[in-house]
């Protein structure tokens, strides 16, 4: 369970923020979380909450909220060639294969909503999950090759 933060601790991070010195370095210096430092910091600027915050951010941006300014991101990122090709390749196989997402999830390390994610195109796997993936579907060296360049471009 976290600490609760001494009065002397949260005067002194409002301090420091004032000094504009970045959230991280005030968290290191004081040997507390990031987090309760970036808590601070909006406290400052004069908002409520991180969802505040992010709402205003998103408003700035032309978007009524953070909300939807993140479901317009996630539709960018599933228009991408990418995103669509490698999404259709793993969807294919694991039908192929007759497995569910949890399975598939399993033979590689990660959860079932993660595997849907991919499998849609809303995400793209790191290096290491793509090498996995490769692997336990068997996909053959040249088009490993073709999607690592798409995902390199």
């Amino acid at each position: 369970m976290a600490k609760k933060l001494t009065p002397k601790k949260i005067h002194r991070i409002r301090e420091l923020h004032q000094q504009d010195i970045p959230n991280l370095d005030i968290a290191k210096r004081l040997k507390i979380s990031y987090v309760a430092t970036r808590g601070y910091a909006l406290e400052i600027r004069g908002y409520q909450s991180r969802v505040d915050y992010l709402n205003e951010l998103a408003r700035r941006k032309g978007f009524s909220s953070h909300y939807d300014y993140q479901r317009s991101l996630k539709e960018k990122r599933k228009s991408r060639d990418i995103n669509q090709v490698l999404g259709n390749l793993i969807d294919s196989e694991i039908k192929k294969r007759s497995l569910t997402n949890d399975d598939f999830g399993a033979m590689i390390g990660i959860d079932q909503t993660t595997i849907r994610e991919y499998r849609v195109g809303n995400h793209i796997p790191s290096k290491t999950v793509l090498e996995k993936i490769f692997e336990v579907l068997e996909i053959e060296e040249k088009l490993r090759k073709d999607i690592e360049a798409l995902i390199v471009n």
